[in-house]
């Protein structure tokens, strides 16, 4: 190799590593700079902006048990500066989440200002806590009439700080159910199909099914399940077997396929739920994927020939039967957490 070109190389390794270096530097000159400024944003005095001279104001720490309540004035203020509370990078790892334990402001038994976490790295209250007065945190979960009688009861109660609260529904659907449609059987070679395509054309077909009807709202997307590959199976008496190889005892699978299970959420009036459970969906499936003999074709290579219960109509009726399932009603709850003073009369 001729020192010409020995040298070229060289130079364009050493520009290629000196980009690198400055691209690494950069990077973690902005990930520093970012941690910095998270720490910095949760480090100052959380109650450092609160004109602490005016009335009205309580906090409430449930960062441990007692909970107590403080709304003395004095001490609030001697103690405002003390209050720093800094939340732990612990919080902010995928599936941790964020808590609902820690600190919250009331000003006249409302709700203003809260810092809650799951962890926290600093938590320094000054002496707030042997001022105060125990709590009980208590709940409503009730459906509409209840929990609304429930929620109105507390509004004239000076010992009630309300923590979290649901808003009821405007729309008056106390009611909600899935509908349940056919499956379709899809190879996973097949570029035509798209699940999510699919999902929102079905679903738009189903809510057109049912223009002379009122006193509902449906999704705009059906969602779907997905099973990969799909396993036979063989439905009778109520119970779902599994079928599986005489020899091996395997599961029998459609390797290369996926199988695409439709579910439809409806929220709804108690009435429209009872006319809709007879309501004729058919025509609003259109049958995507494999049609039912070519289905019916794979099926039977999988079960070999018919064997009493074991056919191959029997188990295409448990996996793809064209029916529609009008699912269980359930009535919409609503949840309230509120503290309550334990020594309230």
């Amino acid at each position: 190799m001729k020192l010409k070109t020995v040298l070229i190389i060289l130079s364009v390794l050493v520009i290629i590593f000196l980009l690198v270096k400055g691209c690494t530097s950069l990077l973690k000159k902005e990930i520093n700079g970012s941690v910095e400024k998270l720490k910095s944003g949760r480090k100052t005095a959380f109650l450092k902006d609160v004109d602490l001279s005016e009335e009205g104001y309580a906090l409430i720490l449930d960062d441990k048990k007692p909970y107590v309540l403080i709304d003395d004035g004095e001490v609030l203020k001697t103690n405002q500066d003390k209050i720093k509370l800094k939340i732990s990078w612990m919080n902010y790892l995928p599936g941790e989440g964020g808590g609902y334990h820690g600190l919250r402001v009331y000003r006249f038994n409302k709700l203003i200002d809260a810092k809650l976490a799951r962890s926290f790295k600093t938590f320094e209250i000054g002496d707030l806590r042997k001022h105060g007065r125990p709590v009980e945190l208590k709940s409503i979960y009730e459906t509409r009439a209840v929990y609304d009688r429930m929620r109105d009861s507390l509004n004239d109660k000076s010992d009630i700080f309300i923590a979290r609260i649901t808003e009821t529904n405007s729309d008056g659907y106390e009611y909600r159910f899935t509908l349940n449609c056919p499956s379709i059987l899809v190879a996973q070679n097949d570029s035509t199909f798209n699940k999510i395509d699919f999902g929102y054309d079905f679903a738009k077909r189903i809510v057109e099914s049912l223009s002379s009807y009122t006193g509902f709202s449906a999704e705009n997307n059906a969602s779907s399940s997905t099973e990969i590959p799909p396993l036979l199976v063989l439905k009778k008496n109520g119970a779902t077997y599994y079928l599986r190889n005489d020899e091996t005892n395997n599961t029998l699978p459609l390797e290369g396929y996926e199988l695409h299970g439709n579910q439809l959420l409806f929220r709804c009036t108690k009435a429209f739920y009872e006319q809709v459970k007879p309501h004729d969906f058919s025509n609003s499936f259109i049958r995507k994927g494999l049609a039912e003999d070519e289905i019916k074709m794979l099926i039977q290579d999988k079960i070999g020939p018919d064997n009493g219960e074991i056919t191959k109509d029997a188990v295409y009726e448990s996996m793809f039967s064209s029916d529609f399932k009008v699912g269980k009603l359930y009535e919409q709850k609503y949840e309230l957490r509120y503290f309550e003073l334990v020594d309230a009369n």
